[in-house]
Order: structure tokens, then C-alpha cells, then sequence
């Protein structure tokens, strides 16, 4: 009987509506949510009702919209609605089941939220795009490298000013070939290793063309490429084969 009377007496605060900026998938955006929702007593509960109704349902859609909203991005604004309703569309329940809520939202999104989606898009476009040209660079780099033919003329011809400049020619031609042999025989190993190894000799050797177009900096280069090949346990193999002093 108490419940009865609760439920008739409440029934003028049964709808109501309001909006909230729940964050979307994209960190720091949010949408613009317009919702509607009403509320009934829970017929199936036998204890005291709630002091404060309405605003347990609100905090209750509230919920549901923040959470269903934040696994969408900005730009999927309509799946992200359609989501939202598929919630709010049946009966949610506060935790102890006192009161059956259900409504219904709109989702917009501002023209702020636009801008700085479109801003965003383009940094990722750009991004991909360098990471895409990087990639390509270094696979035409280490096909190059690994040419039977052409990679030790490709290569020696790369530093022909540093080959014959002060000093002794047949050293730095030697440093030269030396260093090579060492790509060829790393590269070589890496193939049969797991990825991570093969990731560091292709930054190293992109770190070594890059440094030895000074000539003041070949021994540098060298000492670098040493360096990454024993940190990637690589250097033990290779003085067996003689190719590294």
C-alpha cells in the first residue's frame, strides 16, 4: 500500500530532460547530448522508496549516456546516438532496483569540437604519411644493402669524397668495405632473429648513413654501429666470422 500511495503521489515528477558533454574516444572532445527520460516506480520492490527520485534517475542516464559516449570518436556522433538509445530505449534500474528509468538522447557536436577534430586529423594524416615514407625509405635502403651486385658499389661510391680526401686512401677505403661487410653480415643474421634486433640495425644503419656524410664523423659511426650490434648480442657471431676486429 505504501508503494502505491509513493507512486501515485510522485506521478507529476515522472519526466524530465537536460544535457550533458560526455568525453568521446578522442581525449578532450566531447558531444553535445540533449536527452529526455521518465521514470516509474519498480513494482517489484517491496522496501522504501527513494527520497529523491528524479535526480537518482538523472544520475542513473547520466551514467549510461558518459559511458556508452566515451567509445566512439567525434566523427561517429550518429553510431554513437543510435548506442545511446539502445540503452536508454529499456528499463535501467538504479542499484537497488528501486526505480525503472528509460528516455532517449540527441547528439550533436559544436563547431569547436569540429575544428579541432579536423585539426587533429590532419597531424595523424601527416604522421602517417612520414611514417609510411620512413618506412619505404628504409626498406629501399635495405634493399640497396643487401644487393649482390650493387650494394658494395652503391656504397663505396657514397663516401668516394671521403675515400680520397687528406690521408691515406687505402685505410679509409678499407674502413669503408669494412663497415659494409659488417651491415651485410648483420642484416644477414637479423633475418633469422626475431623483430626486435631487426629494428635496431635498421636505425642503426640510418643513423650511420646520416652521420658519415661528415667526414670527421666516420669513426663515430663505426663506434656506433659496434655499439648497437653488441647491445643486440649480435658482435659475438660476428668476430667468429672475422668481419669485426
Amino acid at each position: 500500500m505504501r508503494v502505491t500511495a509513493w507512486a501515485k503521489g510522485l506521478s507529476s515528477f515522472r519526466r524530465g530532460a537536460f544535457s550533458m558533454y560526455p568525453e568521446t574516444l578522442d581525449e578532450g572532445l566531447h558531444y553535445d547530448v540533449r536527452v529526455r527520460y521518465s521514470w516509474r516506480p519498480n513494482p517489484d520492490f517491496r522496501h522504501d522508496p527513494p527520497r529523491m527520485p528524479d535526480p537518482l534517475a538523472r544520475h542513473v542516464v547520466r551514467e549510461t549516456v558518459r559511458r556508452v559516449a566515451s567509445q566512439y570518436r567525434l566523427f561517429e556522433y550518429r553510431r554513437a546516438e543510435d548506442a545511446v538509445n539502445a540503452e536508454l530505449c529499456r528499463d535501467l534500474c538504479d542499484a537497488e532496483a528501486r526505480i525503472l528509468i528509460s528516455g532517449s538522447g540527441r547528439i550533436s557536436v559544436s563547431r569547436a569540437a569540429r575544428r579541432e577534430m579536423r585539426r587533429r586529423s590532419a597531424e595523424e594524416d601527416a604522421l602517417h604519411s612520414a611514417f609510411a615514407r620512413e618506412t619505404v625509405q628504409l626498406r629501399m635502403l635495405q634493399l640497396r644493402l643487401t644487393d649482390p651486385a650493387l650494394g658494395l658499389i652503391w656504397w663505396v661510391n657514397r663516401y668516394a669524397d671521403l675515400q680520397f680526401a687528406a690521408g691515406d686512401p687505402r685505410a679509409k677505403v678499407t674502413s669503408v668495405i669494412a663497415a659494409f661487410q659488417t651491415l651485410r653480415e648483420t642484416l644477414a643474421d637479423a633475418d633469422d632473429r626475431d623483430a626486435e634486433p631487426r629494428v635496431q640495425i635498421r636505425r642503426a644503419v640510418e643513423e650511420i648513413v646520416a652521420g658519415v656524410e661528415d667526414p670527421d664523423t666516420l669513426v663515430l659511426a663505426m663506434e656506433m654501429l659496434h655499439r648497437t650490434l653488441r647491445q643486440a648480442g649480435l658482435v659475438k657471431r660476428i668476430h667468429q666470422r672475422g668481419v669485426v676486429d
